[in-house]
């Protein structure tokens, strides 16, 4: 339903512009006289009209306060013709508040038609919101990030350290429960990991099924991999499902996977490289409720505790990886 407010100082006008909005179908029509604040539990507006008065001494600069406001509302100002709408439209040209200035007196369709215009544009607008608000929480934001600034959605390389989690014996849990209470129990689990890991600043690329995968890109990555795990770690006597945790930090390749140039075929975002595959493989290693990481990423955190695991062999790869375990009384130890 589109919300409208109507600003006029004087009753008699008000009540006469709130009576012809309602009567053309606007049910949610709200007014305020010149001088009040919507306030901030004020629920949001779809179009503000302004009636604006010759007299009234605050005149545009209300207009702009109210605009400041409300910044996400279109804006109509109704003004009597003559000098006071050329000043209210060259005032406009510098400060770009009002969407659409309209003559008095209101005798004909022309109020209603942009009215009706800006209140459809609103309604897509807000739609197309909510549908966005809705895809950020299924997609990674990288990912919409990547949509935005890249048409083309080509891959992109860069550091980043990787943290994976996965449920131990998640076949013997599933075939002891019923479906739905495996399934209760596994979104408990991996949805309290994902507010720890945004707690982090960690980004969620995706659900694995029994765990997730995770990144931390920029400065401090390998710090902030490091705390979201041991935050993890702790977590993890909260729940039925117990599961191992794995980092690696290192070059990763981002990007979508699917074809761009077939045009119905679904594609999605996903990180992939060696980093990748050594956190995954550190992951299902780690008994239920520890940390496996590279020893590297602590090369700067000497302070973090840890257990020397050694050099140990990975498939997949050809070297052993030097690995420890890690292991915090608690993960405010990391946090500093």
């Amino acid at each position: 339903m589109i919300t409208i407010l109507v600003c006029d100082h004087e009753d008699a006008s008000a009540e006469i512009l709130v009576s012809a909005l309602r009567d053309r179908g606007y049910a949610n029509v709200r007014r305020i006289s010149s001088s009040d604040d919507p306030g901030p539990e004020a629920p949001p507006t779809d179009v503000l009209v302004v009636n604006h008065h010759s007299q009234n001494p605050a005149g545009l600069g209300e207009v702009a306060g109210l605009k400041s406001r409300l910044p996400d509302a279109a804006v109509i100002a109704v003004v009597s013709a003559g000098p006071v709408m050329r000043s209210m439209r060259e005032w406009n040209r510098e400060n770009k508040v009002i969407d659409a200035i309209i003559e008095k007196p209101l005798s004909d369709e022309r109020f209603f038609s942009v009215l009706d215009d800006l209140a459809t544009a609103r309604r897509a607008a807000r739609e197309q919101q909510l549908l966005l608000d809705q895809l950020s929480r299924l997609v990674p934001a990288p990912a919409l990030t990547a949509i935005r600034q890249d048409p083309g959605q080509s891959s992109r390389l860069f550091e980043a350290a990787i943290v994976f989690t996965d449920i131990r014996r998640s076949t013997r849990q599933i075939t002891s429960l019923r479906p739905a209470d495996y399934f209760e129990q596994l979104n408990s689990v991996l949805s309290a990991q994902t507010r720890i890991l945004e707690q982090h600043e960690g980004v969620l690329v995706k659900y694995t099924g029994d765990g997730l995968l995770a990144m931390f890109c920029g400065l401090g990555r390998s710090r902030l991999a490091l705390a979201a795990a041991t935050a993890l770690a702790a977590d993890n006597p909260r729940h039925r499902l117990n599961y191992g945790i794995g980092i690696a930090q290192g070059l990763v390749l981002a990007g979508f996977v699917g074809d761009p140039h077939v045009g119905n075929l679904r594609r999605q975002y996903d990180v992939v490289g060696a980093t990748v595959h050594l956190a995954a493989r550190l992951c299902n290693l780690a008994p239920a409720g520890e940390i496996y990481a590279q020893r590297s990423m602590l090369a700067r955190w000497h302070d973090v505790p840890h257990v020397d695991i050694g050099p140990v062999t990975i498939r997949g790869f050809d070297q052993p990886i030097n690995c420890v375990g890690v292991r915090p009384a608690n993960p405010e130890t990391i946090q500093s």
